[in-house]
């Protein structure tokens, strides 16, 4: 018998629940588009440099938005 309720997900975001992600596209300080590091999560602004911090809930998150001092994001 086939299940109609969907698996969850092995990865996701801890905020909104989302399955994706996308690098973070921004200007550096010559105007040029470059990856700025980062990813943010396609369900919400969530942004994050490492995997782990947009899949598990942290008691403290650093403020992510603070590391792209360098780029106009």
């Amino acid at each position: 018998m086939k299940s109609d309720v969907a698996p969850t997900p092995r990865a996701s975001c801890r905020e909104c629940g989302a399955v994706a992600y996308r690098p973070v596209i921004a200007r550096d300080a010559a105007g040029r588009l470059t990856a700025s590091g980062l990813y943010q999560c396609t369900g919400c602004q969530l942004r994050f440099k490492e995997l782990k911090e947009w899949r598990e809930v942290q008691s403290h998150t650093q403020d992510i938005n603070a590391s792209t001092a360098n780029f106009a994001v």
